[in-house]
């Protein structure tokens, strides 16, 4: 299973590449299908790596934050995720290219994650009672 996830970084410049061709839709499915094995094998390389360096305090500490903000990230994470999309088509409409847009697929989801993980916490630390009433007390 972990060499098809290998073959994700591929397909997805290869879908980039096909972008207005007929068969594009059947690549970019199974780019989707492939993305989810590819992810879940980057989540398990993640915990065997934690538990590996358990001894390294920052490791730790960004390890537990991201396990504490999980699903206030699960919840918020379309409501950035849109405005940041809107963002980069509005400046990409003016230079569309193939690598700008494996860049972008890649910092988007990653700009959106820490965006949220500090707000979680900003407003862990300060409103509490409204982080548990938009999580739900999870």
């Amino acid at each position: 299973m972990k060499h098809i996830s290998f073959f994700y970084p591929v397909l997805l410049y290869f879908d980039m590449l096909t972008r207005n061709n007929s068969f594009n839709p059947y690549i970019h499915n199974v780019g989707i299908l492939l993305g989810m094995i590819f992810a879940m094998n980057i989540v398990f390389i993640w915990k065997d790596a934690k538990s590996s360096f358990a001894c390294i305090k920052g490791m730790k500490f960004f390890s537990q934050s991201i396990e504490s903000s999980c699903f206030f990230i699960f919840a918020f994470h379309f409501i950035i995720l849109i405005d940041l999309l809107r963002i980069v088509l509005f400046i990409m409409n003016r230079w569309y290219n193939p690598y700008v847009m494996i860049i972008c697929y890649i910092t988007i989801p990653l700009i959106t994650v820490l965006v949220l993980v500090k707000l979680y916490f900003y407003i862990k630390r300060n409103k509490p009672s409204l982080l548990i009433l938009l999580t739900g007390g999870r």
